[in-house]
């Protein structure tokens, strides 16, 4: 898979030709919530995702510096479940990093991208779930979540309504958790479902047996 990396905002863009201006239909936007893999699995994910596609895959956006935000997926005011740890809780800066710096950037790279996809993995599941509740207008078409920690902010549950509202699409999925992780999923699951005003389409799944560490992948299949 070719590839290119833009220095300045830590990213690793595959299927593309290069540094010339291309358009391109579709564009996936990649974040792992584990700082250690997101070199490493985003770019074995970026190969799958071509060659699934092949001439037609899009732009695959591996995010793996997140200029120095790796953590910061957290809104400032959350409430944690208490296992988990007191992290700094920048989910705004992320927020601007990811629609007002790096979307222009590859905008001006490639021209229009007519589709935006957000795909979020463990705590980047997350905040794919999280930042429509800050952002109504953030222009992805679609976002995907695999295996969301929600214990990270359990008051998200209660707003996934505005997730729901300000969204096309919807997609969550879980694999083999913890039982108070698998819990606290079956809570946000009933919270969309029983959601009847929701106009996205929402669709979850369960993938039993695929552990946490390789659930992004086959949600990436499925999505």
């Amino acid at each position: 898979v070719k590839a290119f990396v833009i220095v300045l905002f830590g990213v690793t863009v595959f299927g593309a030709n290069g540094l010339a201006p291309e358009t391109r239909d579709v564009a996936v936007y990649s974040l792992d919530g584990d700082r250690h893999r997101h070199a490493l699995i985003p770019a074995a994910h970026g190969a799958v995702v071509a060659w699934l596609h092949g001439d037609r895959a899009p732009l695959f956006v591996a995010i793996h510096d997140h200029r120095r935000r790796g953590v910061d997926f957290r809104p400032a005011k959350a409430q944690p479940a208490s296992w988990r740890p007191n992290i700094s809780g920048r989910g705004v800066a992320f927020d601007r990093f990811l629609l007002t710096e790096l979307q222009p950037e590859l905008n001006r790279r490639f021209g229009s991208i007519k589709r935006r996809y957000l795909f979020g993995h463990s705590l980047g599941g997350f905040y794919a779930l999280d930042m429509p509740t800050r952002q109504a207008y953030h222009g992805f078409a679609g976002l995907y979540a695999f295996s969301p920690t929600f214990s990270h902010d359990l008051s998200l549950i209660d707003r996934l309504d505005m997730t729901c509202a300000n969204s096309k699409n919807v997609y969550m999925n879980i694999g083999l958790e913890s039982a108070r992780d698998t819990a606290i999923f079956g809570q946000a699951e009933a919270a969309l479902r029983r959601n009847e005003r929701c106009t996205a389409n929402v669709h979850i799944s369960r993938h039993f047996g695929v552990v946490h560490q390789l659930i992004m992948l086959s949600g990436q299949i499925a999505a």
